[in-house]
């Protein structure tokens, strides 16, 4: 079995750390909303893997992250963390909203037949002392440093630092997910603790005083404690690669002295007229509006299948329309082979 491996730009020949089984971490969502058909790509594609190789034989362990705290409006370091905007907007709690979305994003994957059974999905915010221990390992190591608004990892104390796609450390200048800090050494530093702000609504103690862990260090902290120190298969959406995978494995990497994972995947975007589906954009579609027009949600199941994971695919209700009905002609097949024999 071949897969193309990110990190090296190739199609490699997979092998597995231990013969007959492999782990698989998925990124997953960040549940201050629904998750729409674009971000559901990810999840289509990752479980898809994991029935290849299951039907080669192996036992596949997966971990999907459920983000409730931590990642920031815009996914940078600044701003307002997507929680506390949830919760503004649904008027109630991080709390309540990260138990609603985190329903509606297992239902959604159950509708499209992933099976959730075989997966751990762990909460950030049960992972506060394992993320701390891991913030605490990077600065005891010389990879963090303490300013005034946290704890943040020094990428220049990492050799390998934009490894995965070849990102350009000295050519790196502020802009869509770089923001300007004076206190950062360098523009793609990163926080590994943030200190609390007034009125923040989650909030711990650290060593570095009461505040919240930064977006990036819930993965690497939960992907080792549920998985190990190195793991087989890191998936994600394309738009994780430069920024949120390379810190990944920085910190991961810089703690340990291991490889991190050995095979990274990533899935092309879903568009809508040439454009990425995002709330932003206003361009969204969720698996909801597509039960409501009475389309099985395996028929979206098909429709991302139909193009190649790392090809963009083009979404319409009319190539969604062409994909029912070539589901439809499928089951008919497959229901005159089973009356046959």
């Amino acid at each position: 079995m071949f897969l193309t491996n990110t990190l090296s730009g190739k199609k490699e020949v997979f092998v597995s750390q231990r013969p007959g089984s492999a782990t698989m971490y998925s990124c997953g969502p960040t549940v201050y909303g629904s998750a729409h058909i674009g971000n559901l790509r990810a999840y289509v594609f990752s479980d898809t893997i994991a029935r290849v190789l299951e039907a080669a034989g192996c036992r596949v362990r997966r971990v999907i992250n459920i983000t409730d705290v931590g990642h920031m409006v815009g996914d940078g370091d600044n701003g307002e963390d997507k929680m506390a905007v949830g919760a503004a907007r649904d008027k109630t709690t991080p709390q309540e909203i990260a138990e609603r979305y985190t329903k509606e994003f297992l239902n959604d994957l159950s509708e499209l037949n992933i099976d959730t059974k075989e997966i751990q999905f762990p909460h950030a915010t049960d992972y506060i002392k394992e993320q701390i221990a891991l913030a605490k390992t990077l600065e005891e190591k010389g990879f963090a440093y303490r300013i005034k608004n946290g704890l943040a990892f020094d990428t220049s104390r990492f050799p390998g630092y934009g490894k995965l796609g070849n990102i350009d450390l000295s050519a790196q200048r502020v802009g869509a997910r770089i923001e300007a800090d004076a206190e950062k050494r360098h523009p793609a530093d990163f926080w590994l603790w943030r200190s609390a702000k007034p009125g923040d609504l989650q909030q711990w103690d650290s060593p570095w005083g009461r505040g919240n862990p930064g977006w990036h260090i819930e993965c690497s902290a939960m992907s080792r404690t549920l998985l190990g120190q190195e793991i087989d298969i890191h998936t994600g959406g394309e738009d994780h690669v430069a920024t949120h995978h390379n810190n990944e494995i920085a910190q991961s990497e810089a703690a340990s002295g291991r490889t991190f994972a050995h095979y990274w995947m990533h899935n092309a975007f879903l568009t809508v007229a040439g454009q990425k589906i995002s709330k932003s954009l206003h361009n969204d579609v969720y698996l909801r509006d597509i039960i409501a027009k009475d389309i099985d949600p395996l028929a979206l199941r098909y429709f991302y299948l139909q193009a190649h994971y790392r090809t963009p695919l083009s979404f319409s209700w009319d190539a969604l329309a062409g994909a029912a009905s070539a589901l439809e002609r499928l089951r008919k097949i497959s229901r005159e082979i089973a009356n046959e024999s």
